[in-house]
C-alpha cells in the first residue's frame, strides 16, 4: 500500500457555498491522502486490555491509518493551520471523495468512519461529533485510489471578506 504526500490546496478565501440545507459555508482546506482508503470495520481482531477481550481495527487499517496521520498532519500544517476545527458547538461540514480502483467497493459510512478518526487523531478536527453533514460526499472510479476530503465551516465562523452571513 503506498500513501504518499500529496498537499492539498488552501481555500482559506474561496466564495462561501450554500449547502444542501441552505446553510452557508466556507471551506478551509482540501486534504488529500494516496493510497487505498482502508475501512476500519473490516477484519477486526481480537486483542486484550488487561484481561479483558475487546475488538481492534485490522492490521491494514492501522497501518493505513497511522501513515495517513502523518499525511494530513503534515498538509494541515503546510497550510499555515495549527489549531483543529470544530468543538465548542462549532459545526463542521466534510465533503469526501474515495477515489477507488475500478471495479473497488466499500461501504460509504465505513470509509467515513476511517477518515474521520484520521482528521481527528492528526489534529484537523476537534472531535469527529461536530461534523454536520457529509453532503456532496461520494465514491468514484480511479486509477489512481485516494482520499481527497475538503473541510468547511460556517461563514460565521470565518468572515470572508464582502461576505454576508
Amino acid at each position: 500500500m503506498a500513501v504518499g504526500v500529496a498537499m492539498g490546496a488552501a481555500f482559506a478565501a474561496s466564495e462561501p457555498v450554500t449547502d444542501l440545507h441552505g446553510e452557508r459555508w466556507v471551506a478551509l482546506a482540501t486534504i488529500r491522502v494516496d493510497g487505498r482508503p482502508i475501512v476500519k470495520k473490516n477484519s477486526r481482531t481480537i486483542g486484550t486490555s488487561g484481561a479483558r477481550p475487546i475488538s481492534l481495527p485490522s492490521a491494514a487499517y492501522r497501518n493505513w491509518a497511522k501513515t495517513a496521520v502523518y499525511v494530513v498532519m503534515a498538509q494541515w500544517r503546510a497550510l499555515g493551520r495549527f489549531t483543529p476545527v470544530g468543538g465548542a458547538q462549532q459545526p463542521v461540514w466534510l465533503r469526501c471523495r474515495f477515489a477507488l480502483p475500478k471495479g473497488g467497493f466499500a461501504d460509504l459510512s465505513n470509509l467515513y468512519e476511517g477518515i474521520q478518526d484520521v482528521l481527528q487523531d492528526a489534529g484537523v478536527l476537534h472531535n469527529d461529533r461536530w461534523i454536520a453533514h457529509h453532503d456532496g460526499s461520494r465514491i468514484v472510479a480511479a486509477d489512481t485510489p485516494h482520499v481527497e476530503v475538503t473541510v468547511h465551516v460556517p461563514v460565521s465562523v470565518v468572515p470572508v471578506r464582502g461576505a454576508v452571513a
